[in-house]
């Protein structure tokens, strides 16, 4: 599958509950959260069950076939104690059909997400739908060397709805979905 972007990937109105969520998400996260290797916040983060209703609406409208949210991952970019942000080439093993990368707020701009060959600007409420074990991607160098600049985003990670995956129940995949996570 070759990865898609979509523009208003939420209504506006749910996209907007969605950003006041994981923003104070956001601003909840403690240094053990922070992971030096990427120079980003990662943590699990978990929705009400209608935001994920509407992100599974959205995804089946686009996909063209039902889709389940498995788990997903606030990820905020930032320098912490000058660490620059990078995304390095990489693949995932994560147990899932396909991955949402969706924008959620920014002060940064020119840090593009690359999957395979494809270049895409962030804007928020754009997804980036691919699938995370087949599709490389990268960032290119991070854009900026000031400690306010970020990205916030979150890694929607789904399966079709009858996949072997939803077969797993739901306190494992929440017990395992950590060990997937870099």
């Amino acid at each position: 599958m070759n990865p898609d972007r979509v523009s208003n990937f939420l209504e506006k109105d749910i996209f907007l509950k969605l950003k006041q969520y994981v923003e104070s998400e956001s601003n909840a996260l403690s240094k053990s959260e922070y992971r030096i290797k990427n120079g980003r916040y990662d943590k699990p983060i978990f929705f009400e069950e209608n935001l994920s209703y509407e992100i599974e609406k959205a995804l089946t409208k686009e996909l063209k076939s039902n889709y389940k949210v498995i788990f997903s991952q606030l990820i905020k970019y930032q320098i912490v104690d000058n660490v620059i942000p990078s995304l390095k080439i990489k693949k995932d093993k994560l147990p899932c059909d396909k991955t949402i990368s969706l924008v959620i707020s920014k002060n940064i701009n020119g840090w593009a997400l690359c999957v395979d060959h494809y270049i895409y600007d962030d804007e928020e409420n754009s997804a980036i739908i691919f699938n995370s074990r087949t599709n490389y991607r990268h960032r290119p160098k991070y854009p900026s060397d000031n400690p306010e600049d970020y990205l916030l985003i979150l890694l929607i990670h789904v399966a079709e709805e009858n996949s072997w995956i939803n077969k797993i129940p739901e306190k494992i995949m929440n017990l395992t979905s950590g060990i997937y996570l870099e």
